[in-house]
């Protein structure tokens, strides 16, 4: 929303959670590979914990573009 509304300081808004996104996401990985889950069953939370990490990176990409557009 923010690109399409050209808001900088919500591009920005995005782009401080990067680093706190990225600690969140290793933990969540490391408490899966701690966790003594099945294969399957880690597997899974594995990707989806992935897909998750991907959609956020795209939004980091949108952000910077935000801001290379509007700033």
């Amino acid at each position: 929303m923010a690109f399409i509304n050209g808001d900088i300081n919500d591009a920005m808004e995005v782009l401080d959670r990067r680093v706190v996104m990225r600690s969140k996401s290793l933990d969540v990985i490391k408490s899966i590979y701690g966790s003594g889950l099945h294969v399957d069953i880690g597997g899974r939370l594995m990707m989806i914990v992935e897909s998750i990490r991907r959609v956020s990176e795209y939004s980091y990409d949108i952000a910077e573009i935000t801001l290379d557009t509007y700033g």
